[in-house]
């Protein structure tokens, strides 16, 4: 029984670590098809170190367009652990020991 626990626990932390950190919001935009401000869906994923990657699609028309944008840092990294973005869930690499 103990086994099977710890297999489907294993099995599910797995599974979390290959997922993709994708958050979601609604917000409202310009968005250039309708030439007016609409509610627009954002989806904000990890793209590296630096940026995640901002993919907005116009509830209306379903235009969909992307942007770049600076990660937003929570916390402080530690020589074991790093930063978490608020707005991704990526992580900052920890900053290791001397």
């Amino acid at each position: 029984m103990n086994k099977k626990i710890l297999s489907v626990v294993l099995i599910l932390c797995v599974m979390l670590a290959v997922m993709p950190m994708t958050a979601y919001a609604a917000d409202r935009a310009l968005c250039t098809n309708c030439n007016q401000v609409q509610t627009v869906r954002v989806t904000t994923q990890y793209a590296d170190g630096k940026w995640h990657l901002r993919h907005v699609t116009c509830t209306v028309c379903n235009k969909e367009w992307y942007f770049g944008a600076s990660h937003t840092w929570s916390g402080t990294a530690t020589c074991t652990s790093g930063r978490t973005c608020t707005e991704c869930g990526g992580s900052s690499e920890p900053l290791g020991h001397d």
